[in-house]
């Protein structure tokens, strides 16, 4: 098992953030998160890209991002409601490099 550093960004429409991004803050929070990216909302046509990051101890990079998108997925449907596009990054928690991968629906 080995720790990995976890971001995971979604595409919500602003309006719904606006509604419950406390709610979503908290939720993640209480999951030992950070939220470097929710200081940072990228917004784009009326869309909001918002951004948390964790650490996950796991067998490898693609469970980390599992465990990750799980937990993301989860809190954000509670609070917020569904997301357009998602993009995620991992990478040991002791290395600087990493992967990006970048999901669309």
């Amino acid at each position: 098992m080995r720790r990995y550093h976890v971001t995971i960004a979604g595409r919500f429409p602003k309006s719904s953030v606006d509604q419950g991004l406390a709610t979503f803050r908290k939720q993640f929070a209480q999951r030992g998160a950070w939220d470097e990216g929710l200081s940072g909302l990228r917004e784009e046509l009326g869309n909001v890209w918002l951004s948390v990051s964790s650490e996950f101890e796991a067998a490898s990079p693609r469970a980390a991002v599992m465990e990750a998108l799980k937990a993301y997925e989860d809190d954000a449907h509670a609070s917020i409601g569904q997301f357009n596009a998602m993009e995620t990054h991992v990478q040991p928690a002791d290395e600087m490099r990493g992967t990006t991968m970048r999901r669309t629906s």
